[in-house]
């Protein structure tokens, strides 16, 4: 996919006389409100050396380019006596995870990489609390195929006509926007999307499955075949129909999801094929499934996790030496040696003193058949 500006404005066309946000970042992908030498000399860079016009690099291009900046940053800060890691390491080949070797530098690295900033080709990298800087968003007006910046948006100030002008308060009001322009070539707000008494619904689908309840969760009245739809994922959508100027009547359809039934993918290819306007739910962001009907943004932080296996260690617990042998041997051994105290207790008992009495018998008993197995092969 090319990333340009004449295709991000005729994308936008389609929304025509609304209002976007887009980063305020220097990226051929997004309009810009810098364009820096430093930029426009690695993009001739970038196409002199990958020796392909369709080959450009996007906002996550650019993240990716100053993440390794930073780190070289970082890393020049660390004394160089102090370069050094847990022994040394040979081993050419990185997939043998035993060898690779612990740097001792780690947290000077990290010292350093908090404390870097410096003007990147998406903007300037600064890590606030471990997290990158908020960046800027540019609020525009797409009219008549054209753009118009109407104002910005920051997390120090909210909106605002002009960047990095100081303000007393935080304001999230319209009318710190300049007046956009609408459909028609006009300033008068539309009065928005009325609907009809006998209007249809937006029909939404509901991904119906047993699992994590309290992220959503479908009832059926057992007399009303009426739906009832709670958990986290659906009062995110209440919210945000709520946050609307205008109301969007609705009806939920619960959709089953087992191997008989249906399955995510089919659910997303209904609304595809319109029988559903739009889907709610626990649905995973796939780029195949991204080809055919559109996301809203993710609850939470993108990042990257792994699972790691833990392996716990036993060496500070009591029951350790019961490791060695498994639970049916220790009870075959513990039937055993049980057996064998009360063989020998019923043939000396009646010739033997040291067998005889209440308490001291049975000591006796247990001490004879325990010395039999674990001393007797020493003598």
């Amino acid at each position: 996919m090319k990333y340009n500006s004449s295709n991000v404005l005729q994308l936008l066309h389609a929304w025509l006389g609304q209002l976007v946000l887009q980063f305020d970042v220097a990226c051929a992908a997004w309009k810009p409100n810098f364009n820096t030498k430093r930029l426009e000399n690695f993009k001739k860079k970038w196409k002199s050396e990958i020796h392909s016009s369709s080959t450009k690099l996007n906002i996550f291009g650019y993240w990716a380019y100053d993440t390794v900046w930073a780190l070289g940053k970082a890393v020049e800060m660390v004394p160089q006596e102090s370069s050094s890691v847990n022994g040394e390491n040979h081993h050419r080949n990185t997939s043998q995870f035993p060898v690779i070797k612990v740097s001792k530098i780690g947290k000077m690295i990290l010292n350093g990489l908090l404390k870097t900033k410096f003007k990147g080709l998406s903007g300037d990298f600064s890590l606030v609390r471990g997290q990158l800087r908020s960046s800027a968003f540019e609020i525009i007006n797409v009219i008549n195929n054209k753009e118009k910046v109407i104002g910005y948006w920051t997390l120090e100030n909210g909106l605002s006509r002009k960047l990095g002008k100081a303000k007393k308060g935080k304001s999230m009001s319209k009318y710190e926007l300049k007046p956009p322009i609408w459909p028609g070539n006009t300033k008068d707000i539309p009065r928005g999307w009325t609907t009809s008494v006998g209007g249809n619904k937006l029909r939404i689908g509901v991904p119906d499955k047993p699992g994590f309840e309290a992220y959503l969760k479908v009832e059926q009245d057992p007399y009303t075949k009426e739906s009832t739809v709670t958990g986290f994922s659906y009062d995110v959508f209440e919210e945000g129909l709520a946050l609307l100027p205008f109301a969007v009547p609705h009806k939920l359809i619960p959709f089953p999801i087992d191997p008989n039934a249906g399955t995510y993918n089919k659910l997303l290819y209904h609304v595809k094929n319109q029988k559903f306007d739009a889907a709610v739910g626990d649905i995973t962001i796939l780029a195949n499934r991204s080809q055919y009907v559109d996301f809203t943004l993710p609850y939470l932080q993108s990042d990257v996790s792994m699972v790691v296996k833990i392996k716990e260690d036993d060496r500070n617990n009591m029951s350790i030496f019961l490791k060695p042998l498994s639970w049916d041997l220790w009870l075959t051994t513990g039937v055993a040696f049980v057996c064998t105290g009360l063989v020998v207790w019923i043939l000396e008992h009646r010739i033997n003193n040291e067998f005889r009495g209440s308490a001291h018998q049975v000591a006796t008993v247990f001490w004879f058949s325990f010395s039999i197995l674990v001393f007797a092969h020493s003598r």
